[in-house]
């Protein structure tokens, strides 16, 4: 299925007949179908699963302009919305993952959409702490980009070099965008899951969003990295379900 927003076909698909709508959110570079094999322990008669591809990636078309973290919220909003006409659902749960937790964060806090329980693994969002190795880089790069652009180029993360013109803008925007107060905003119950070993977003964002946000649990899983639900798959799935089945039983594991 796709939905059209700001001329950008964005792809998304249901699994599922059940009376929860479960919204699962990506990570940047990524497609809805890295959760696939996590959402396949799902009970598909008593969830309907929601993926969505975030612009330009799986089967989502390239924007034509530059967006910014509003864009991908009011798009994703819109998405989830039409589902809940189609459907009256129980209740609605996101499960975001890096990235998508940016946009799981927007959507719990806007007041928009009432939220039953939010999964955040591995979320982005919080504003990273900056020592003078990062503000030499920084300098470095400005310096370079003046001298030469074509080395400036070939400077950044991999994540970056990789993108068009449009997104590499679009990029920028985001991780400039600093959702710490937006976080302290979220009342809905929040299962906030990291790995141990995560070097994209550190166990210090982990902790300020456990703070911020006041009816959330921390779960930080050993031997684990940025794509902890992958990596510990079955840990992962089992305090997810621990937590979408009863927010007592998760606490008293």
């Amino acid at each position: 299925m796709e939905f059209i927003y700001k001329q950008t076909n964005i792809n998304y698909f249901k699994q599922g007949n059940g009376d929860e709508l479960v919204v699962f959110l990506h990570g940047w570079g990524a497609g809805s179908e890295l959760f696939a094999p996590f959402a396949s322990c799902f009970d598909i008669n008593k969830y309907t699963m929601l993926f969505i591809d975030f612009p330009p990636f799986g089967k989502s078309s390239q924007p034509n302009e530059v967006w910014t973290m509003q864009d991908y919220f009011s798009s994703t909003l819109q998405i989830i919305q039409n589902q809940q006409k189609e459907k009256t659902y129980n209740s609605l749960n996101i499960i975001s993952h890096s990235f998508g937790g940016r946009v799981a964060i927007l959507l719990a806090s806007s007041g928009e959409i009432e939220i039953d329980k939010l999964v955040l693994i591995a979320s982005a969002g919080i504003k990273p702490k900056r020592n003078l190795n990062y503000h030499y880089k920084v300098l470095k790069y400005k310096i370079i980009k003046k001298i030469s652009p074509e080395q400036a180029a070939k400077m950044g993360s991999n994540d970056y070099k990789q993108l068009s013109t449009v997104m590499k803008s679009t990029f920028s925007n985001i991780v400039n965008t600093d959702l710490t107060p937006n976080s302290k905003l979220i009342t809905c119950k929040t299962l906030i899951i990291y790995g141990k070993n995560d070097k994209e977003t550190p166990i210090y964002m982990a902790k300020k969003l456990h703070k911020n946000i006041k009816n959330s649990q921390l779960i930080i899983i050993k031997n684990a990295g940025h794509f902890v639900y992958l990596e510990q798959s079955n840990i992962v799935l089992k305090y997810v379900s621990l937590f979408l089945n009863s927010w007592q039983n998760l606490f008293s594991n």
